[in-house]
């Protein structure tokens, strides 16, 4: 399932369009609506170079109240919303505080702990914590998408977070009830899956 996840914003959008590839753009005040030009811009790069046949859901972080022009914001999530409905993929919200509790076990966690809760061997992927969000996004609609084995097996603070997001496209598998994941720490001290012998990376289900 190919997931394109987006943490967008006035200044430094961050984009997550494979599970190893992050990027962001930086753009400064003086560019004016210049800025509107290359989100868009760049959203439609990565829709119409995706992989295999493109994008089956598009995970963006809710615009956060107050934090922002909210005029402008808008404006950003209108352009990246319109090149996803010209070609057809899908969308989902997910609010900060359920991006970061999917993330970290912590609803209001700082940006080093979203970091920090990367798979190790993905820390050095992200630059930025545009980038990191970005990534979280997407792989939370991975995990959504997920059978019902790999929700099984996951941490029971990621079921949560994945069932407070409400809308999931009917593709992507809701939470199973009566779930109980089983964990184990491997050798990074992360709280990983047992899985037929060897752990599993709960974020990446591929072997740790």
């Amino acid at each position: 399932m190919n997931i394109l996840g987006l943490d967008l914003s006035l200044n430094g959008p961050g984009f997550c369009p494979a599970p190893n590839v992050t990027a962001s753009l930086k753009m400064e005040t003086r560019d004016g609506d210049r800025r509107f030009v290359r989100i868009r811009d760049a959203v439609q790069h990565y829709v119409t170079t995706a992989p295999r046949l493109g994008y089956d859901l598009a995970v963006i972080e809710s615009v956060p109240g107050g934090s922002y022009s909210t005029q402008a914001l808008d404006g950003v999530h209108a352009v990246a919303r319109e090149v996803l409905a010209r070609y057809g993929v899908p969308y989902i919200y997910v609010p900060a505080p359920t991006l970061k509790a999917y993330a970290t076990g912590d609803s209001r966690a700082e940006k080093v702990a979203m970091h920090d809760a990367l798979p190790p061997r993905l820390r050095s992927v992200p630059r930025n914590d545009d980038e990191v969000d970005a990534w979280w996004l997407a792989a939370m609609g991975r995990a959504a998408g997920g059978d019902q084995e790999l929700w099984r097996r996951m941490p029971a603070h990621q079921i949560d977070a994945l069932s407070k997001v409400t809308g999931w496209p009917a593709m992507l598998s809701p939470a199973p009830t009566g779930v109980s994941p089983k964990t184990e720490k491997c050798g990074h001290g992360y709280q990983c899956l047992r899985n037929a012998g060897h752990l599993v990376h709960p974020y990446l289900f591929d072997e740790c």
